[in-house]
C-alpha cells in the first residue's frame, strides 16, 4: 500500500503537519516538493545481507532493526524508547517515537554500523549510544539503499567523563533517496567527540547536530557536502557551551556542480557564566557551475568576554591563476580540475587516520569523474 508524504506524517500523533516555511531552521527547506511523493508504509522485510562485512567487530542493521551482528561481551544491546527532545527536527522527533536500538558500550571497541534501508518506502531508524567513562571509541555509520525512500534517522550519543570518540559517518545512500538526520550530543566532563560527516548521493540531505558542552569537553566536526545535478544538501548545527573551558570547533566544506544546492546553517551559543570558553566555526564553498547555489549562515550567541570566539564564510570558483599555471606545466584541463577540487577537499581529511581516509577517498572517487 502506497501512502503520500503528507499523509503517512499526519497519522504520527507526534507530528501533522510540515514546518512552516516561516520556521528559522527551515526557511530554505524544499521538502515541501516532496509532499506528493508516494512510499510504502511498511517497507518490504528482507533477511538478507547485501554484503557481508570484513570487521572484528559489526553490526548490520535493515530499516533500523538488526539484521545481523558480530559483538563483544562488553557491548550491550538493548531496544527501548528514545527520550530527548528535538525543537529543529520534527522528523527526529518522529524516529525518536519508534522502538530503537540501544548501545552501551563497556571498554576501547572500534565498531562498523551499517543501516541498510528499503526502497520506495517511509522508514524511521534511530540509535541511542552511551559510552562509559575512560572509553576510547572509533565507530563508522554506513548509511545504505534507500531508492525512492524517505528516511528519518536520530543519534542520541552521550559520553560519560573522560571518555573519547571518533564518530564517523558516511551518507551514501541512492541518488533518489531523501534523508533527515539527526546527532543529539552530550559531552559530560572532559570528554571529547571528533565527528567527521560525509553528505553524498541522495535528492535530498538534511543532517542536524545538537550538542551540549561540559566542563573541559571538546566537540571537533568536519564536514563535507559533494553535490551534483540538483541535488539538494544541508548541514546545520546548534552547539551548546554550558562547561567552563569548553571548545568546539565547526569547518565545513561543500562542492557543488550543475544546479545543486546547499546550506550550512551553525549557530554556538556561550552562557553569560561560562569562562574560558574557544570557539570556531568555518564553511567554504566551491562553485563549479554558475547555476550552483550556497547559503552560509555562520552564527556566535555569546553572552561573556572570557572566551575566544571566531567564524568566517568563503564562496568561490576554481582559482584561475592555478588553473593556468597547471596547465602551464602541460597538465589537460580535466585533470587540472579534479587536482584543484582534491586539494579544496583535502582539509577536511588531513586530521584523520589512514584506514578513514582510504574510506573516504573510495566513496568519493569518481563522484565528479568528467568535470
Amino acid at each position: 500500500m502506497y501512502y503520500t508524504l503528507q499523509a503517512l506524517l499526519s497519522q504520527n500523533h507526534n507530528f501533522s503537519s510540515l514546518p512552516s516555511k516561516k520556521e528559522e531552521k527551515w526557511r530554505f527547506s524544499p521538502l515541501f516538493d516532496y509532499l506528493e511523493k508516494s512510499y510504502k508504509k511498511e517497507p518490504d522485510f528482507d533477511n538478507k545481507l547485501s554484503f557481508v562485512p570484513r570487521h572484528k567487530y559489526w553490526l548490520y542493521l535493515k530499516n533500523g532493526k538488526v539484521l545481523q551482528e558480530q559483538l563483544p561481551s562488553f557491548v550491550d544491546i538493548k531496544t527501548c524508547n528514545l527520550n530527548h527532545e528535538v525543537k529543529n527536527n520534527p522528523f527526529a522527533t518522529l524516529s525518536s517515537s519508534s522502538p530503537y536500538l540501544g548501545l552501551y558500550i563497556h571498554k576501547n571497541i572500534q565498531l562498523h554500523l551499517y543501516f541498510d534501508y528499503a526502497d520506495e518506502s517511509f522508514i524511521l531508524s534511530a540509535l541511542n549510544l552511551v559510552i562509559k567513562e575512560n572509553i576510547h571509541c572509533r565507530i563508522y555509520m554506513h548509511f545504505l539503499g534507500a531508492s525512492k525512500s524517505f528516511i528519518s534517522h536520530t543519534n542520541n550519543i552521550k559520553l560519560l567523563k573522560h571518555c573519547s570518540v571518533e564518530l564517523y559517518q558516511f551518507q551514501d545512500l541512492d541518488n533518489s533517496a531523501i534523508i533527515i538526520s539527526e546527532n543529539s550530543l552530550f559531552l559530560d566532563e572532559s570528554s571529547s567527540i571528533e565527528n567527521f560527516v560525509l553528505l553524498k548521493g541522495s535528492a535530498y540531505a538534511q543532517h542536524f547536530i545538537h550538542a551540549t558542552l561540559g566542563y573541559l569537553s571538546q566537540l571537533n566536526i568536519r564536514s563535507l557536502l559533494l553535490a551534483k545535478q540538483t541535488q539538494k544538501e544541508f548541514f546545520s548545527c546548534d552547539i551548546n557551551h554550558l562547561g567552563d573551558k569548553s571548545v568546539s570547533n565547526v569547518l565545513s566544506k561543500q562542492v557543488l556542480k550543475d544546479s545543486s544546492f546547499a546550506l550550512f546553517d551553525a549557530n554556538t551559543k556561550i552562557e553569560r557564566q561560562i569562562k574560558g570558553a574557544q570557539v570556531k566555526q568555518a564553511s567554504h564553498a566551491l562553485l563549479l557551475d554558475k547555476k550552483a547555489r550556497i547559503h552560509s549562515l555562520p552564527h556566535l550567541e555569546i553572552y561573556t568576554d572570557e572566551l575566544t570566539a571566531s567564524h568566517g564564510s568563503t564562496v568561490g570558483d576554481l582559482d584561475a591563476n592555478s588553473i593556468n599555471y597547471l596547465l602551464s606545466r602541460g597538465i589537460n584541463m580535466q585533470k587540472v580540475r579534479e587536482m584543484l577540487i582534491s586539494a579544496f577537499i583535502n582539509e577536511t581529511l588531513q586530521d584523520l587516520n589512514e584506514p578513514t581516509k582510504k574510506i573516504v577517498l573510495e566513496k568519493i572517487a569518481n563522484y565528479y569523474e568528467g568535470v
